[in-house]
């Protein structure tokens, strides 16, 4: 274990002195039946176009035209917003971002996000405010504010990968370097206040585990209690039981931001021993962990869907085939729609936690459906 460096002291101090809250102790309000997101191409439309699946209303309906092709929706927690990439599969138009709000609708056309978005990835939705982090330019996080339209830097200085919310908004949590740019590999999970041009003294880093280990894709927990992420080793180490080739899925108990020395005594193995985890997501419950599987040497965009319950470590099955893409829960945490693909040709199915109905498609009358994004009210 490595000693607690004086910059990590002195982010706790600041922490606790500035009262941000990283763990709730309260429990995930209950959620209601939302719309599902979906980019969809039918009937008589030839572009990709948002579709918004609601149960309460009869039939899909169109959010946007038929001009260009608009793909990869994501929904604000409260189904207000919708952020998505435009551009033209045939002529080549790059995709940009553009946003749209449902408010509005249908006086209001999509406008674009600030042009640096457009270099951005992994855009998250603030749980609690209209706003996104992304990891952009400079390998920084920033923040994307949706009412102002504009860009701030979060924290630069290093590697800020995939930069996700904690329960309340108050923090990050980020995949960084704890060691110089070209030096040896090491990427470490660490948390820094939620708010523009943060010092970079301010971060605490949670896992420490040393040269050659790459700890990536971290997220918080709806309750707030763990800290998922993905991790592999570069090089073998018999002495560490959590030392993995494929990436494997682990937990880390969120408190541990108070006593850094417990973070990796509290490290649970969440997927099964030697599954290769190539995404993964929490339900809204916090109950379970859905991720999907595949090997190193298959298209690590497509694989099998799992599910793992928090409570009791069981692990299930629900898509056989490496057919399965990007997916998402429900609201209710009782179903996930994921993207199917075979063959070439993408579909939206839902699967079931229950196991009293086999996967099968949500969509009907469309030639093609993908990239399924539940919004949360």
């Amino acid at each position: 274990m490595h000693a607690v460096h004086k910059p990590m002291l002195i982010g706790i101090l600041l922490l606790l002195a500035l009262n941000i809250t990283v763990v709730s102790a309260q429990e995930t309000p209950e959620t209601t039946i939302a719309p599902l997101f979906v980019a969809a191409v039918g009937g008589q439309k030839s572009t990709w176009s948002i579709v918004m699946l609601d149960p309460a209303t009869d039939g899909p309906q169109y959010l946007t035209d038929d001009s260009l092709d608009e793909i990869s929706p994501i929904a604000s927690p409260d189904a207000r917003y919708v952020v998505f990439q435009q551009g033209d599969f045939t002529t080549e138009i790059p995709f940009e971002y553009y946003i749209l709000d449902r408010q509005c609708l249908p006086e209001c056309q999509p406008r674009p996000l600030p042009a640096e978005v457009n270099e951005m990835r992994d855009l998250r939705w603030s749980p609690v405010t209209p706003q996104l982090v992304a990891w952009g330019k400079d390998n920084a996080a920033w923040l994307i504010d949706i009412p102002s339209n504009s860009v701030q830097q979060i924290i630069g200085g290093k590697w800020n990968a995939e930069p996700s919310w904690s329960p309340d908004g108050s923090v990050i949590v980020v995949s960084s370097d704890v060691v110089p740019e070209d030096d040896m590999l090491s990427d470490d999970i660490q948390i820094v206040p939620a708010r523009p041009n943060q010092d970079d003294s301010i971060r605490i880093n949670l896992t420490y585990s040393g040269l050659f280990v790459e700890e990536v894709d971290p997220h918080f927990s709806p309750d707030g209690l763990y800290i998922a992420y993905r991790t592999r080793t570069l090089v073998p180490d018999t002495g560490d039981k959590f030392a993995s080739s494929p990436f494997g899925l682990l937990t880390i108990e969120a408190d541990c931001v108070i006593q850094l020395s417990t973070c990796l005594d509290t490290r649970i193995l969440r997927s099964s021993e030697g599954q290769e985890v190539h995404q993964y997501s929490w339900s809204p419950n916090g109950r379970f962990i859905a991720y999907r599987t595949g090997s190193e040497t298959d298209n690590d965009q497509l694989g099998d869907l799992w599910v793992v319950s928090v409570e009791t470590g069981l692990v299930t099955q629900l898509t056989e085939g490496e057919t399965t893409g990007t997916f998402t829960w429900a609201p209710d945490s009782t179903t996930i729609a994921y993207e199917h693909v075979s063959d070439s040709i993408f579909d939206v199915y839902l699967a079931f936690l229950d196991g009293r109905r086999e996967p099968g498609p949500v969509l009907s009358g469309f030639r093609g459906s993908a990239t399924p994004y539940w919004s949360y009210e």
